[in-house]
């Protein structure tokens, strides 16, 4: 309700001043009053325009009599072994998440530079022993029209995406931070049309078996872009979710994932492909669960188009944006991101499913 009403006074912030400009300019035509105010009350009202082209695998609803995977029943009983307890699903929408910034053509161009491991930080942890050549990019275009306001998500992923919607482009970045001096650098990184198909083509990042996603740029374990299925703040508002949304957990399978993955950092032998879709039961009554307006649209977007395992987590979570240098937008009370018995979370895993997949690929990172 509170962004709600924040959305809400901007219409009208701008109606006030739009009155005054006309007023300056001795406009004595009132029908261009009318006019945008008519636009701007409406404005909410206005469907989201979601990423990536209509046709692409993300904007496409799960078809009718979709088959069950044979491995369906097993990966349900993992993610139901959940070490925290959990009944269901958790969003995250302030930690371990991904924020967005809008970029136009007032905001001046940064250099992000390639970002190296210290000695500290790989002899502190071994994950990183493993793996000590993290890139961006071959084509990542470095020169990022970085907002002053952007802040990366404060935990070790660090994650960050700027987007341009008027030159259609986005820029991924993981582990990016900004030092004392004002100088960004990224660990990954890689730019992409916001109007393709939100998939990587393997071919066009060639990385050996047992190495990193991360070692040719790609920012997420999956070898997806950090927007694909990204619940985004304005589309909840606008009451409709009409992509699939995108999940992690800590059960991925080790050295196998589908399509549309390009790779996976899955440490459970017979655990969940990353890739894999899951959808929440299409005939269940929403109804029954303690949800709010905006928990039903993320809800019925489960059960429309389904959800994707994209990442490796240390429990069962679900991405919505994150906003950590955007005062003016919150998710304030719309979900409640992990509560017991509330929101998504109230929904039993059981009544999930995963999706009949094609074949699964057998190679990927071999940390365990």
């Amino acid at each position: 309700m509170f962004a709600e009403k924040i959305n809400q006074f901007s219409i009208l912030i701008d109606y006030v001043f739009f009155v005054y400009k006309i007023k300056k300019m001795n406009c004595s035509n009132s029908l261009f009053i009318i006019l945008y105010f008519h636009v701007v009350c409406h404005m909410e009202a206005q469907p989201f325009k979601r990423f990536f082209s209509e046709n692409s695998f993300w904007n496409t609803p799960i078809e009718k009599n979709t088959a069950s995977d044979p491995r369906s029943n097993h990966v349900i009983k993992l993610l139901e072994k959940d070490e925290n307890k959990e009944i269901g699903f958790c969003i995250n929408t302030s930690r371990y998440t991904i924020p967005v910034y809008e970029a136009d053509y007032s905001i001046p161009f940064t250099h992000v530079n390639q970002r190296y491991l210290t000695i500290k930080e790989v002899e502190k942890i071994n994950w990183y022993k493993q793996h000590p050549n993290f890139a961006q990019a071959k084509k990542f275009n470095k020169n990022v029209p970085i907002p002053k306001s952007a802040i990366p998500d404060p935990f070790p992923d660090a994650h960050m995406v700027i987007i341009d919607s008027k030159k259609n482009i986005a820029w991924d970045m993981w582990a990016v931070k900004i030092d004392s001096f004002g100088i960004w650098s990224s660990f990954s990184a890689v730019n992409y049309s916001l109007s393709g198909e939100g998939i990587f083509s393997s071919d066009s990042f060639k990385i050996s078996n047992g190495e990193s996603i991360h070692n040719v740029g790609l920012c997420r374990a999956s070898g997806l872009p950090l927007l694909a299925g990204l619940i985004m703040l304005d589309e909840v508002l606008s009451g409709e979710i009409n992509h699939k949304i995108a999940f992690a957990n800590r059960y991925n399978s080790y050295q196998e994932y589908t399509y549309p993955a390009i790779w996976t950092d899955g440490r459970t032998d017979n655990g969940v492909p990353e890739g894999a879709v899951f959808q929440l039961d299409p005939d269940l009554d929403l109804s029954s669960f303690s949800l709010t307006k905006a928990e039903i649209v993320i809800a019925k977007a489960l059960q429309k188009y389904g959800m994707v395992s994209v990442d490796h987590a240390g429990g069962n979570i679900i991405y919505a944006q994150g906003f950590y240098g955007t005062e003016s937008k919150k998710w304030s009370d719309l979900i409640r991101p992990c509560e017991r018995n509330k929101g998504i979370n109230s929904i039993p895993i059981k009544h999930f499913r995963m999706l009949k997949m094609v074949d699964t690929i057998k190679n990927g990172d071999k940390y365990k």
